[in-house]
């Protein structure tokens, strides 16, 4: 199976002037981004999720917030269905793809829901996220994966 390919770039200046260029509207707003971590290894300085490969992401701010499971590496054998390939449902979107950074290719694989403008930022209280934003993604880095 053929996976998209979506480009991503650093910059630290012009990003309007490079939008433009790739005829793309410059961002208009501001996002507050969170990323989840076990409590228990933060007080070990350990980094848990992410060293399992496990990435969770809340966004929040102008524009629909945006929860996301996503894993990196995923290796395809522990794809199965239905998260063998992309798919969207209700406010579910699943991808599979390929990201690249340097020399070095893996397959990734994430959970994207939608929600409320604000929403997510209300979610977040005193560093912790409601576990119940939390139920697609799950279900996705539990059972589909």
């Amino acid at each position: 199976m053929l996976y998209p390919i979506e480009i991503k770039v650093n910059l630290e200046d012009g990003v309007g002037a490079v939008m433009d260029r790739l005829g793309d509207p410059p961002p208009s707003g501001k996002r507050q981004i969170w990323f989840a971590e076990d409590r228990d290894g933060l007080d070990s300085h350990e980094l848990r999720l992410l060293a399992a490969g496990i990435v969770l992401r809340l966004r929040s701010g102008d524009g629909d917030d945006d929860a996301t499971a996503k894993l990196r590496p995923a290796p395809v054998e522990r794809l199965i269905a239905p998260w063998d390939r992309p798919f969207t449902t209700g406010r579910l979107e699943y991808r599979v793809e390929g990201d690249r950074s340097g020399a070095r290719q893996v397959l990734s694989a994430s959970a994207v829901t939608k929600e409320t403008q604000g929403s997510l930022a209300a979610a977040v209280t005193g560093g912790r996220a409601d576990p119940a934003l939390w139920s697609y993604h799950a279900r996705f880095v539990t059972v589909g994966a």
